[in-house]
C-alpha cells in the first residue's frame, strides 16, 4: 500500500478472532502435582516485542512500517473463535514521545510524532494481540544506489542471531545495523565469512551499543573486499536487533537494495522459500561456518515436480566459506523452493533472485531465506497498491499436498467490503505461484495464510514487485507463523532455599 512517508506509517489489525490456546492446570488437592506444588500450565503469549531497524525519508528513499494481528489456535488448524484484547503501541527509538497505539477494542489509531529520520522503530503488543504481531518495514527508493525496493520483517531483540547475505566491492555497499531498545548497554560480537574464506574476527569483537540507541558499521570496516557475506552476532551483554542492508550502484545505473535474510542457525538440513520465476539471475548461497569442510546436495521443488540439478548432487563446501551456485536455468518459468542438506556439519543457506527488464539499465535484488513449515496462521501485514505493484505467494509442498487459506483481514479504520477466503491447494512435490490479490476485492487490506486442517507440510513467502519507469523494483519475505502457547514451568516451593546460608 503507498504512502507517503515514514510519519504516515499505518497499523492494520485483524478484525478476525483472537484465541487464547491452554489454561493453566491446577494442582491436586490431594497432592498428585506435589503438596504446593503449581503444575506445569499452557498459556498464550502476552507480551511482544518488534524492532524496525532503520527508518528514513529523504533522499528519494522512504521507509513505511505495516502491523498486523492474527487468530492464534496453537495447532494451526481451524478458525479462531471470541474476542482479541489488547495494546499495540510503537515509538521511535531515542527517547521520543509515543508515536502511535492501536486499542484492539476500539480500533482507534492516533497519529505518529517526531522525526523518524534514520531512527529505528519500536512495537510492542500487550495481551492477546500479542501472539499474532506481524510487522514489516518496506524502503522505497526512486534514484541512485538506494534505487529499489528493500523488506525486512521487525524482528523481537535477541542474544544470538544469524543471517546470510551482504557484499562489499566496487559500487557494493553494506550496513550492520545493530539496535539496542533497553534500558542497559549492550556488549556485541561479529563473526562474518564470506566467499573468499572466513573474515578476521578481531575488528567486530567488543562492539559497545548504548541503550535505546542504534548503532551502524560499514561492513567494508569488518570485510573489505568481501563478497557472498555471512555472520553471526552474539550479544555477551543484553539484547539487540541485528540487520544488514545492502545496496549497490554502477555508475548512475541502481544494481539493488535489500535486507539481508535473518536466518535459524546453522542445521544439516535447510529449506530455502521465496525464489521467484522471471528474468535476471536466481543463486544460492550455502555457508559452512565450521571449522571442517562439508559436502551438500540441492533438490529442487519447482512447479514441475523435483529434481537434482546436474553437478549439485555433492558440492564441498570449505571450512569458513560461502559458495554460490547458479540455478539460472532451473528457475527459467519457474519458482524455486531449494533443500539444502549438509553431511558433515551445520550450515547457513539463502537465495538471490536479480530482478531485469529488456531496454532498462536499472535492476534489483531479492534475497530468499530459509523457512519453516507453517505451523498457524502467517500473515502479509501489507498489500502495496503502488502503480504497477503486484504481490504474489510462493506456497511449496515439498513432501506431501497441503491445502492453504487465504483469508483477507480489514484495515482499521478500512473498508469492512472484504473479497471471500480463497483455498489453494498445493500437490505435493510442488511450488504455485498465487496472487495475493483476492477476486472479488481490491487491496488495501492485509492477508492472512493458514494451513487448513489435514494439511501436510507447506513453506510460503511474500514477493512484492513493481514496474516503474526507472526498472524494476522487487523484495521478498518468508512468512512465519504467529507465536504459539508458551508452557510454563512447575514451580515447587522449597522453604529450605530461603533459610539456606
Amino acid at each position: 500500500m503507498s504512502r507517503g512517508v515514514a510519519a504516515l506509517l499505518a497499523v492494520v489489525a485483524a478484525v478476525t478472532a483472537l484465541v487464547g490456546v491452554g489454561a493453566a492446570t491446577t494442582p491436586d488437592q490431594d497432592g498428585g502435582a506435589g503438596a504446593g506444588a503449581a503444575a506445569p500450565a499452557t498459556v498464550p503469549v502476552v507480551g511482544a516485542t518488534a524492532v524496525c531497524p532503520a527508518l528514513r525519508t529523504g533522499d528519494g528513499r522512504t521507509s513505511t512500517v505495516s502491523a498486523a494481528t492474527a487468530p492464534v489456535t496453537g495447532t494451526g488448524t481451524g478458525t479462531g473463535t471470541g474476542t482479541g484484547t489488547g495494546t499495540v503501541t510503537a515509538a521511535p527509538q531515542g527517547g521520543r514521545p509515543a508515536a502511535l497505539a492501536l486499542t484492539r477494542s476500539r480500533q482507534a489509531v492516533r497519529g505518529l510524532y517526531g522525526d523518524l529520520a534514520q531512527d529505528a522503530l519500536v512495537v510492542r503488543a500487550q495481551g492477546e494481540l500479542a501472539a499474532g504481531l506481524s510487522v514489516e518495514q518496506l524502503d522505497r527508493g526512486t534514484t541512485g544506489s538506494q534505487r529499489g525496493l528493500a523488506g525486512v520483517r521487525c524482528s523481537a531483540p535477541a542474544v544470538d542471531s544469524w543471517f546470510v547475505g551482504g557484499t562489499q566491492g566496487a559500487g557494493q555497499r553494506s550496513t550492520l545495523v545493530l539496535v539496542n531498545p533497553e534500558d542497559e548497554p549492550a556488549l556485541v560480537d561479529v563473526t562474518l565469512w564470506s566467499a573468499q574464506g572466513p573474515v578476521d574476527a578481531r575488528p567486530g569483537r567488543g562492539l559497545v551499543v548504548e541503550p535505546r540507541s542504534r548503532t551502524l558499521l560499514a561492513l567494508d570496516e569488518l570485510a573489505p573486499g568481501r563478497t557472498a557475506l555471512a555472520g553471526h552476532v552474539v550479544a555477551q551483554r543484553g539484547r539487540v536487533v541485528a540487520a544488514v542492508r545492502q545496496a549497490q550502484a554502477d555508475g548512475r545505473a541502481g544494481r539493488g537494495v535489500e535486507w539481508a535474510v535473518p536466518s535459524p542457525p546453522p542445521s544439516p538440513r535447510v529449506r530455502v522459500a521465496g525464489l521467484p520465476r522471471g528474468p535476471g539471475a536466481r543463486r544460492l548461497l550455502v555457508t559452512n561456518p565450521g571449522e571442517e569442510p562439508t559436502t551438500v546436495s540441492l533438490r529442487l521443488t519447482t512447479s514441475d515436480g523435483q529434481f537434482v540439478p546436474t553437478g549439485e548432487d555433492a558440492v564441498t563446501v570449505p571450512a569458513g566459506t560461502t559458495v554460490v551456485r547458479d540455478l539460472t536455468a532451473a528457475a527459467e518459468g519457474t519458482p524455486l523452493s531449494v533443500e539444502v542438506v549438509s553431511e558433515d556439519g551445520p550450515v547457513l543457506a539463502a537465495g538471490l533472485s536479480t530482478e531485469t527488464r529488456r531496454g532498462q539499465r536499472d535492476t534489483d535484488v531479492a534475497y530468499a531465506g530459509p523457512a519453516l513449515p507453517l505451523a498457524g496462521p502467517a500473515l502479509v501485514a501489507d498489500l502495496p497498491t503502488a502503480a504497477g505493484a503486484r504481490t504474489t505467494l510462493l506456497l511449496a509442498a515439498p513432501d506431501t499436498g497441503a491445502s492453504v487459506v487465504l483469508t483477507p483481514v480489514a484495515l482499521v479504520g478500512g473498508s469492512k467490503d472484504l473479497p471471500p477466503p480463497r483455498t489453494v491447494e498445493v500437490q505435493g512435490g510442488r511450488v504455485v505461484e498465487v496472487s495475493a490479490a483476492l477476486r472479488g476485492g481490491t487491496p488495501p487490506y492485509a492477508l492472512e495464510v493458514r494451513p487448513s486442517g489435514g494439511s501436510g507440510p507447506v513453506y510460503a513467502a511474500r514477493v512484492l514487485r513493481e514496474q516503474g519507469e526507472d526498472g524494476p523494483r522487487t523484495t521478498s519475505l518468508v512468512l512465519q507463523a504467529a507465536l504459539p502457547p508458551v508452557t510454563r514451568p512447575a514451580v515447587v516451593a522449597d522453604l529450605g532455599v530461603a533459610g539456606a546460608g
